[in-house]
């Protein structure tokens, strides 16, 4: 019997649309002091500036990419949702990549100036990030596979490998051919 489990998962296509800055701010909600001209977005230089759109799901993992092109390093610019909950801070220039699964109903992924932020972007790029696989063999035949669904990281618990956590829950058999790649 052998298990392989793939943790990683894959990203999907791409969420956002005119994330390249493209046709300017189209198909961006924008609010405060926004700009875009030749594939540059330029966001703040007053109390509260950002844009935004509706991409998101609640429950699902995301990567997101984003190109910094200029930031003056003044107030704060970052990456929230609609309830105003950071999820990435800005705090340099260049391509800068976070994951994050998002958890409220809203949909809206902001990118916003506050406290005079002034900065720009090149792109943005939003991936669903689906998840990875277990499968299980009996002989080298695949028996069974399934999306993982909770992942944990950075168990503090030491792996049992053949028992439970309880006490004398032991497999019955051998375990032959184990191996465990991180």
């Amino acid at each position: 019997c052998a298990a392989t489990w793939d943790s990683s998962g894959t990203e999907g296509t791409e969420e956002v649309t005119n994330g390249d800055f493209a046709n300017d701010l189209d198909d961006w909600t924008v609010y405060g002091t926004t700009s875009a001209t030749g594939g540059i977005a330029t966001i703040g230089a007053s109390a509260n500036s950002g844009i935004f759109q509706d991409t998101l799901t609640n429950g699902v993992k995301y990567t997101v990419t984003i190109n910094v092109t200029s930031y003056d390093g003044v107030g704060i610019a970052q990456v929230a949702n609609n309830d105003g909950v950071s999820i990435y801070t800005i705090t340099t220039t260049g391509i800068q990549t976070f994951t994050f699964t998002h958890n409220i109903s809203s949909g809206n992924l902001l990118i916003r100036g506050m406290s005079n932020a002034l900065f720009s972007l090149s792109s943005v790029s939003v991936k669903e990030v689906t998840p990875g696989n277990v499968s299980l063999y009996l002989d080298g035949i695949l028996k069974d596979s399934d999306a993982i669904t909770n992942v944990f990281v950075g168990s503090v618990t030491a792996a049992a490998i053949g028992s439970t956590t309880v006490a004398n829950n032991f497999w019955k058999g051998n375990i032959d051919e184990l191996s465990i790649y991180n």
